[in-house]
């Protein structure tokens, strides 16, 4: 087993060279690395992705012809990994919905340019024009060079400042969170809440200090492992089988660890090492 962080156009040739059967990749969308991935599978390596989409997806490229070889199987209630970002904005909605009282006043940051991102915002925005009373008041767009600039927080606080009614932000992801919205509020966070992003230890961190309000997590171990009995099936020839995960809301009092990540109170692991085989 090899984990890169070099460039995936850098990271894809060299585990070829090295003689790998099967590559993981995590969270890229296929049109961006397009010619790589199509070199490792002319030379018969497998590909399964973790949260992206292929190159025949419409958000992944619009090609004619896919390159990733199966993705994680997220249940047939969910139908596929659109589904699945729709319900974790949908999760986010519903929490903002039930905590105001179906009245918040809602500041959305949006990243468009990443469609994983971008399908999480439409579940969130299609369950909040549903409620009938929680309100979008402003959505903020940015782009990773604002982030990675260190702009993000500047544009967030002229949001903030040109709706004062707003209860509640929702972040795009953890780093937004921590880069953008923590600086743009300051000291000034007595009337604003704050949705987190995919809840990883730094968000449970702000929850635990009161910072942030809540998140929605998908438990991240669980799902490297089902990555890894996606790839596998495909070995096998078969199609990948509903891997089980799903999402959980965290806050001050529910479902947060006293330290470090999230962690399912579920023996996954032993269950995928009884139909792998091994010990």
């Amino acid at each position: 087993t090899e984990i890169y962080t070099l460039s995936l156009h850098d990271a894809l040739p060299i585990s070829v060279a090295a003689g790998a059967n099967g590559i993981i990749v995590d969270a890229f969308v296929c049109s961006t690395a397009e010619p790589a991935f199509r070199a490792a599978r002319a030379k018969g390596v497998q590909i399964v992705d973790i949260f992206g989409f292929d190159c025949n997806d419409p958000l992944g490229g619009n090609q004619a012809k896919g390159v990733f070889s199966a993705d994680i199987n997220f249940g047939p209630e969910l139908n596929g990994l659109d589904g699945y970002l729709r319900a974790e904005g949908v999760a986010q909605a519903q929490y903002i919905i039930a905590s105001s009282k179906n009245s918040a006043k809602i500041i959305a940051i949006n990243d468009p340019e990443l469609p994983a991102v971008q399908e999480i915002y439409n579940g969130f925005k299609d369950a909040i024009d549903a409620s009938g009373g929680a309100k979008i008041l402003d959505t903020v767009t940015f782009t990773l060079s604002d982030l990675t600039g260190g702009t993000l927080p500047a544009i967030i606080q002229t949001a903030i400042l040109r709706n004062p009614d707003a209860t509640w932000i929702k972040s795009a992801f953890e780093s937004v969170t921590i880069a953008g919205i923590i600086p743009a509020i300051g000291a000034n966070r007595n009337h604003l809440k704050i949705m987190g992003g995919e809840g990883f230890e730094a968000e449970l961190d702000l929850i635990r200090k009161g910072v942030i309000t809540a998140a929605v997590v998908a438990p991240q171990a669980w799902v490297g492992w089902a990555a890894v009995d996606a790839m596998n099936s495909v070995f096998l020839g078969e199609k990948p089988v509903p891997s089980g995960f799903g999402l959980v809301t965290i806050d001050l009092r529910h479902n947060l660890p006293a330290s470090g990540q999230y962690r399912v109170p579920v023996d996954y692991q032993s269950a995928y090492k009884k139909a792998w085989g091994v010990s």
